[in-house]
Parts: C-alpha cells; structure tokens; sequence
C-alpha cells in the first residue's frame, strides 16, 4: 500500500473501504413492532401519548425507539407512510384485476378492513399535518376515481356512481370501528351498496 508522506498511510479510496452490510433483521423487526405497538396506542389514546408507552407496548427500549424515530412527529409519520401505501396497494391491485367489477369489489372490500381497524387519516393527524394529510386525500380519491371509471366504462357499474357515493361508504365504516362485530358489519354494508352501484 503506498503512503502520501514517509511513515504515513496514505487515505482510504472507496474501493478500498468495505461495502456496508445490508439493514440486519432484527432491526427491520423492531421497525415492524415498532409501528405496529404506534399504531395500536395512537388508536387507543390518541397522538399525544409519550413515546415510552409505545416503547413498551412494542417491547423494545426507549433507546432503540428513539434511535429509529428521533421524535414522535418522525414516528407518527412513517406510521402515516405506512398506513397510505396500504391503501394505495389495494387500488393498484384493483386495476390491475382482469374483471373490473370484482377489482372494484375488492378494493372496497379491502380498504373497508383498512378502515375499521383504524389505517386511515384521523381527524387528529389531518390536524396535526394538514398538508401530509390533503395529499393521502386526493391521491386516494385519484386511485378510486381510477377503479370506478373502469368500472363504468366496462358497464358492470351505474353511471351515476361517483367516489362521493364511495367516500360516504367509508364514512360510514369508521363509524362501525367501535361497534360489536366491525367485520361482519362493514362487510355486510359493503355488500348492500356493491348491489345498489350495479348496473
């Protein structure tokens, strides 16, 4: 190896330097219980509990917590992340079904699970950051714009049926969330308006 002075090694290049190793797993681990245990108490008591509850609930340290989320703002975030590329998985998975009607039918029924199980916008986080939670909004409203005129255009579904017909459905899901039996009810109201969208 040569040096830049006598007696001196010369710098390091980036060949040189070892590759970093990948994330290992039990981080990604932690990352997953993480938001899972946020996600669970955020839905219990809102936005405002300490951190060291959600450190508990998930079974990692206070240390560990913050060492991934330097703040609540930067963990309620990424838990808001998550929680869109949810939704938006459904619909992407729903144009990309073959049969119109039933990718319609399935994102519906999807984002119904999503949403009594608290993965949505809550009023609290849409006050908390407004312009995060307008975009998650009119994204969402793209994509389901996108599988309702798939719908209309194979003619499986009314002409008169828009996403404000749709948005009012998911309204009314999250008001089952704390209801006896929020599956089964939301499943059931699912069911009732896919009959009335019918063409």
């Amino acid at each position: 190896m040569g040096t830049s002075r006598i007696g001196a090694p010369a710098p390091a290049t980036d060949r040189d330097r070892p590759a970093l190793p990948p994330m290992r797993r039990d981080a990604e681990d932690n990352r997953r219980r993480i938001l899972r245990a946020a996600h669970e108490c955020f839905r219990e008591r809102g936005l405002d509990l300490p951190m060291a509850v959600v450190a508990r609930r998930s079974g990692v340290g206070t240390a560990t917590l913050y060492r991934r989320f330097p703040t609540k703002d930067a963990l309620v975030m990424e838990l808001f992340a998550d929680s869109a590329a949810q939704y938006g998985k459904v619909f992407d998975a729903a144009l990309a079904h073959a049969d119109p009607w039933r990718g319609m039918e399935y994102a519906l029924r999807r984002c119904s699970i999503l949403q009594v199980e608290g993965r949505v916008c809550s009023p609290e986080f849409a006050a908390r950051f407004p312009s995060h939670a307008e975009r998650h909004a009119r994204e969402g409203r793209e994509k389901l714009a996108a599988v309702l005129d798939r719908a209309r255009g194979a003619g499986v579904v009314r002409a008169g049926i828009t996403t404000d017909d749709v948005e009012m459905l998911f309204e009314a899901v999250g008001g089952l969330a704390a209801s006896a039996e929020p599956h089964r009810r939301a499943q059931r109201l699912v069911s009732h308006l896919l009959a009335s969208f019918a063409a």
